[in-house]
């Protein structure tokens, strides 16, 4: 999932269930009605939010991009993305292996990072790659953001406790979309609360 405002889009954000494998397993090509199916991952494709960070207090734009193809350490194919705002360029990466999509800090972690596994069904969870995590598929329906009105939305939520580092993300996911909307709350030293809304997005492949 994105976070900070991506957790779920980083370590994040979001944006599920990761199968038991090895870390010398390679990712292959997903089969038929997988994600790749629902989950928009060509170089070219972009999304603009509208974003608030409550340490901050200042609204901004941010601009996700997959800016590119990687290869992950292990060998793996992956995804990078841009996150543009005002104040910062951050890059995460994306790794998708059989049923599950992750977003990961770094080349070096094609099987740690915000998970979301498809397909996604309602009442549905998953355990995170991190201690305490857990996600699940809260329920579906209608969401309104001002990019527009999405019929299909999948509320996913996420939430992760230890020690002084407690959280929670909730992310809604639209098939053939993306996310669309959300919340990371963070608490610990300080609380800190954010919010990514989609304002536009473009799913043109370079």
């Amino acid at each position: 999932m994105l976070i900070g405002p991506y957790r779920s889009l980083i370590i994040l954000m979001f944006l599920t269930v990761s199968l038991a494998t090895s870390c010398s397993e390679k990712s292959t090509s997903p089969p038929a009605g997988s994600f790749a199916e629902v989950f928009p991952n060509e170089v070219g494709h972009s999304w603009t939010y509208a974003t608030f960070d409550s340490i901050a207090m200042t609204p901004d734009t941010t601009r996700v991009t997959v800016v590119g193809r990687i290869t992950f350490d292990d060998g793996s194919p992956g995804t990078a993305w841009e996150f543009a705002s005002r104040s910062e360029v951050d890059t995460q990466y994306v790794s998708t292996f059989r049923d599950t999509v992750r977003f990961t800090p770094g080349p070096a972690y094609p099987r740690t990072g915000s998970k979301y596994v498809f397909p996604l069904r309602v009442g549905v969870g998953w355990s995170g790659d991190f201690f305490s995590d857990t996600i699940w598929v809260a329920e579906s329906g209608p969401m309104t953001v001002p990019g527009g009105i999405f019929q299909n939305a999948f509320r996913i939520e996420e939430r992760w406790g230890f020690f002084n580092d407690y959280g929670q993300v909730r992310t809604w996911f639209v098939p053939d979309v993306g996310i669309v909307f959300q919340e990371t709350n963070l608490f610990g030293f300080s609380f800190k609360h954010e919010t990514m809304n989609l304002i536009d997005y473009d799913l043109a492949s370079d």
